[in-house]
């Protein structure tokens, strides 16, 4: 019953939007650009070197105005 209500979600979803849409203009080059940001976190005591985790996050993007992917902030486990 929930995978039916959620392709029902969907479905209405995709109708609702269907006039919806990125629009792009070609031009004589095609670039695809990342960008990555970093930082870290203190998981348990500021004291111990093995407690300090990363967190990061990137973004591609189509001529510099089109996201294409993006990863939101995420803590890496090792």
């Amino acid at each position: 019953m929930s995978h039916k209500t959620a392709v029902e979600t969907i479905v209405r979803y995709l109708i609702q939007t269907k006039d919806k849409g990125i629009i792009l203009n070609p031009t004589k080059f095609l670039e695809i650009d990342l960008f990555v940001d970093s930082g870290s976190w203190q998981v348990k005591d500021k004291t111990i070197p093995d407690s300090v985790k990363c967190i990061n996050s990137f973004v591609i993007m189509l001529s510099d105005h089109v996201p294409i992917f993006w990863l939101s902030s995420k803590l890496q486990t090792e």
